[in-house]
């Protein structure tokens, strides 16, 4: 059992049990925890489920020169390169 604590240490006590919030963590605040974790687990979800949706207008069946054959340089896969300008 955890000694009442002096009153500089007051705010790690639940008062309405006596004892402190390691021994009995405060319920009121332990269900917001929780429904803000589950708010951003749900938001995940949701945002997860966007992009699988988003993921269907990506075609991925078409190859993509990437790199410039020229001068190594990133084409995004863009039909010319952004940098030379040679046909990717």
């Amino acid at each position: 059992m955890c000694p009442v604590p002096s009153p500089r240490l007051r705010p790690c006590w639940n008062t309405d049990r006596g004892l402190c919030l390691n021994c009995t963590p405060d319920v009121q605040a332990e269900v917001e925890e929780a429904r803000a974790e589950g708010l951003v687990a749900a938001t995940r979800a949701n945002a997860y489920a966007v992009g699988e949706q988003q993921a269907q207008a990506v075609d991925v069946k078409t190859e993509r020169q990437l790199v410039c054959p020229q001068c190594n340089a990133e084409t995004h896969g863009g039909t010319f390169c952004p940098e030379c300008g040679t046909a990717t």
